[in-house]
């Protein structure tokens, strides 16, 4: 979780907060105690507003938990692993192992999001509504409102349909179901993300620069706006590996009937006795009952002085079998890079419907399949 401050467990998932959050937290206790709440609540204390306005910020990044939550659990159910989540300086983030493979998980993924944002909100008001409205219980009834108000104002932005919100999936999703090309749907959503994060951008340029603009909402506007607009751009880079991916499955691009290594012979005895191919940069290890007990990549190999490859057993130098990504021959390839990516170890173990070891996958099969992809010409004039 890199940087993140641990926070434990949820559903068996990491949780984690970035120190940004600390900040944030921080500027919403004291707007919301200075200025906020003695606005909307009157004849209250100076400590009952700031009780009130660390209760409102600790209420506004739980119903964040619960957002990501939401991702987490669906993505969960789709089969998808997922890593942890983070609450950010901007809401907060679901790690998942890899992107849906089908319009449908994409949508039920990223619209559980809103819809949980908008249930907090909704469930927030109606405890506003029912607490008294006198004494200290009005302030209470307040921090509620404010949460409520919030929640809903987030649902509905996170639903405009421009990426990288999850409106902008729920229209990829939707794209991409109607034309079955994903890298169209990408396109189009990283696209609606420029516009829209450019014009937030130039609303926040203005406010700043107007006299009778607002500084803070400028601010807001122009951090918003320019964060939208990168993550978009970043997902317009990435369309055209979507298209050269698409239909691939790791049976195409993996190192095919890679050598087997036994984990009781020196490292020495393997390289004279295997002759793997270039691709071949990781190598099954088989114990003595004929069973895969690790991965010996070419990498670690090459880590160790050669003079200890006489003496060195294989089975002391590979990957044990637990830190390994395990994919299918016939799982769609993009999905399976992914999970390498996020995994412990660079390369995975590809198995057949049957179980059997086939290949082994790496990286490098990303670039392999993009330089083995045709480049797309226009027919030349008569």
């Amino acid at each position: 979780m890199g940087k993140d401050i641990p926070l434990g467990r949820i559903a068996g998932i990491k949780l984690g907060m970035s120190v940004s959050v600390l900040l944030i937290a921080s500027y919403y206790t004291v707007q919301l105690a200075l200025s906020g709440f003695p606005a909307w609540s009157l004849g209250h204390s100076s400590t009952a507003y700031w009780i009130a306005g660390a209760a409102g910020a600790l209420l506004l990044f739980l119903s964040l938990l619960v957002h990501e939550l939401g991702h987490a659990l669906v993505a969960r159910d789709e089969g998808i692993g997922v890593h942890s989540m983070s609450l950010t300086l901007l809401g907060g983030v679901t790690r998942m192992e890899s992107s849906p493979t089908t319009a449908g998980a994409e949508f039920r993924v990223s619209v559980v999001g809103p819809i949980a944002s908008a249930a907090c909100g909704v469930a927030f008001l109606v405890v506003a509504f029912l607490i008294p409205d006198h004494g200290i219980w009005n302030l209470v009834g307040t921090v509620f409102w404010w949460g409520g108000l919030v929640n809903l104002f987030l649902a509905a932005l996170n639903m405009v349909p421009a990426a990288p919100l999850d409106g902008g999936k729920v229209l990829s999703a939707a794209i991409w179901r109607v034309t079955g090309n994903q890298a169209l749907a990408q396109t189009w959503s990283a696209a609606a993300g420029i516009v829209t994060g450019m014009v937030l951008v130039t609303i926040g340029v203005r406010n700043l620069r107007g006299a009778d603009g607002d500084p803070l909402f400028g601010a807001g506007a122009l951090l918003v706006g320019a964060f939208i607009a990168y993550s978009a751009v970043q997902q317009l880079r990435a369309a055209p590996i979507y298209r050269a991916l698409e239909g691939r499955t790791v049976a195409d691009a993996m190192a095919a009937d890679p050598p087997a290594a036994p984990a009781w012979s020196s490292v020495a005895d393997f390289l004279r006795t295997s002759s793997p191919r270039p691709e071949h940069q990781a190598y099954p290890v088989i114990g003595p009952d004929g069973r895969v007990e690790g991965l010996l990549t070419a990498a670690a190999i090459r880590a160790v002085p050669p003079v200890r490859w006489e003496t060195l057993e294989v089975g002391s130098l590979a990957y044990p079998l637990e830190r390994l990504t395990v994919v299918r021959a016939d799982d769609a390839l993009l999905p399976a890079l992914q999970r390498i990516e996020g995994g412990d170890v660079a390369h995975a173990l590809v198995v057949a419907a049957d179980g059997a070891i086939v290949g082994t996958l790496d990286p490098s099969a990303l670039q392999r399949t993009l330089d083995e992809t045709p480049t797309e010409r226009e027919p030349s004039g008569v």
